[in-house]
């Protein structure tokens, strides 16, 4: 039997089994989409593009993503206005974009950020502007506008059938489990206060604020899981929790991930706000893309949208030559100074001479799958719990759900939507990737209904649409070495006139070090040009 006859029996039979359930089964649109890879894989063919003009301009940023749009806002922001920004997609915002429907808008990618680090005082200034900080107390601590602090019932997790509060499963594991836990959380706060020989953070937001002192960067020659080994870690129960945290954030898992980059998502956050916890969440129904919104206010003149740069050409002693290629059309661009915003293996491509150290690097990246589903009103009864912000189901290979609409003041019986998340990093990137390209609609059907069975196992009765956005390259993953090796190429290669600012180049996949990144390269256009 041929593979899509199989797929096409298996929903019969679930069709016929429904019949006799209390539960009618509606039709379930399913769309997949994703960034403009047609565009992109252009860059593997040798380009033989004729511009038929040329385009002249001090500085031009590539790629649309938080770091591109921070810098670019920070430009601006400070009066340099002679700058283009290029942008693959017909929209900006990178990881960071959002879709919507009739009830509500939705991430594709990024849905948070943390309090802020009191001595980040770039970041603090940021969301003061745009509204996310309303105010400060006599302390100077930041007032957090409540519209945006996560709203309880923030977190709870699924196990031995049924929901339970919070993300840590207390009292659904043994004594000898929970003592692990604890000896965890101890030693991450032991790390969490620890200094360099520099007088640093050992681990600190963003990294290029953390200590350099060889004790700390010498963890990034073993991975996390020897590490936790080491320490005597060895419960199942906390390893499943720890592999789910560092899956969400970097695409990997403790054998994958270096405990530098291990320790530094467990020990770097320290942020203090008045009105709460170190620990809370500032979100939006849409994610980061708000913040993408704030970024792109006041940029609509400077960004060129369904653009790729095929070649970066720094060979002339005077300006830069960007070749560029539109759906219809050609052009070339001629820079003083460019600022790549784009990931690794794209810089790679576009320079037509990279340094030595650029191509010996190899910075993986695990693909990811955003799935946002549209449910009836009936989805929210469940045991336990009710529906939260984030939604765990312990043991499962993804990364849960985050309900959409948790920020909105909402009328009962209605229509919702929650965003799956699924990082495919069982098997090298490549594989993972190849895998996915073949799936179709029954596939991705087939799929979240298997991933949300086990809490939800009339899940299918519920849906209506099911939106896939994959992403082939996700986040960087900060493997075992990584870290050094960046640092050694910040120290072989700098350059006026070609700026790098990726989160790929901090190790870490967060608006925190894209705004970072981001921010560095404006400074440095902004000193050039004044000096």
């Amino acid at each position: 039997m041929k593979r899509k006859e199989f797929i096409s029996v298996l929903w019969s039979s679930s069709l016929i089994g429904s019949a006799c359930n209390q539960f009618s089964l509606q039709p379930i649109s399913v769309t997949i989409n994703g960034p403009a890879h047609h565009l992109g894989h252009q860059l593997r063919q040798p380009s033989k593009l004729v511009a038929k003009e040329t385009k002249n301009i001090k500085t031009l940023i590539i790629g649309g993503g938080v770091s591109g749009l921070t810098t670019a806002y920070f430009l601006k922001k400070n009066g340099y206005e002679q700058f283009l920004l290029l942008e693959l997609n017909d929209r900006v915002g990178g990881n960071a974009l959002a879709g919507n429907n009739h009830i509500t808008g939705y991430p594709y990618g990024a849905h948070y950020i943390t309090i802020p680090d009191a001595n980040d005082k770039p970041l603090i200034s940021f969301l003061h502007e745009v509204g996310v900080i309303v105010g400060f107390n006599e302390q100077q601590l930041p007032i957090i506008n409540e519209e945006f602090i996560c709203h309880a019932p923030d977190e709870r997790h699924f196990m031995n059938g049924i929901w339970n509060d919070g993300l840590i499963p207390h009292q659904q594991i043994s004594e000898a489990d929970r003592q692990q836990f604890q000896r965890f959380f101890a030693l991450m706060h032991e790390y969490k206060l620890s200094m360099g020989k520099d007088g640093k953070h050992a681990f600190t937001i963003p990294v290029q604020s953390a200590s350099m002192d060889e004790k700390w960067l010498q963890l990034d020659d073993v991975s996390f899981h020897d590490f936790l080994t080491k320490n005597g870690i060895t419960s199942g129960a906390l390893y499943w929790y720890i592999n789910y945290c560092l899956k969400d954030d970097f695409g990997g898992h403790a054998q994958q991930v270096s405990a530098w980059a291990g320790l530094h998502y467990f020990a770097s956050r320290r942020g203090n706000a008045a009105n709460a916890e170190s620990d809370a969440v500032i979100t939006w129904p849409e994610g980061n893309y708000w913040l993408v919104n704030k970024l792109k206010k006041d940029l609509q003149e400077h960004i060129i949208n369904n653009s790729l740069a095929v070649e970066v050409d720094d060979q002339s002693r005077d300006t830069i030559l960007v070749k560029v290629k539109q759906e219809h059309h050609t052009f070339n661009v001629k820079a003083n100074q460019v600022v790549m915003a784009t990931p690794h293996f794209i810089n790679k491509r576009l320079l037509k001479q990279p340094p030595e150290a650029f191509n010996k690097l190899t910075i993986e990246s695990s693909p990811w799958a955003v799935i946002n589903i549209t449910l009836n009103a009936d989805f929210a009864s469940t045991r336990g719990i009710p529906l939260s912000w984030d939604n765990i189901i312990y043991g499962a290979e993804n990364l849960g759900y985050v309900h959409a609409q948790h920020q909105a003041i909402r009328l009962p019986n209605q229509d919702t939507v929650i965003t799956l998340y699924y990082c495919f990093c069982k098997q090298t990137p490549a594989l993972e990737r190849q895998k996915i390209q073949l799936w179709n609609e029954d596939d991705w059907k087939t799929f979240v209904i298997d991933e949300l069975k086990q809490a939800h196992p009339n899940i299918k009765h519920y849906m209506s649409n099911i939106e896939v956005w994959i992403w082939g390259h996700g986040m960087v993953l900060p493997a075992v070495g990584l870290k050094k090796k960046l640092l050694k190429i910040k120290h072989e290669y700098s350059s006026k006139r070609i700026l790098f600012a990726h989160t790929d180049y901090s190790g870490i996949s967060i608006f925190e070090e894209a705004f970072h990144q981001g921010l560095s390269a404006a400074n440095q256009i902004l000193h050039a040009h004044q000096g």
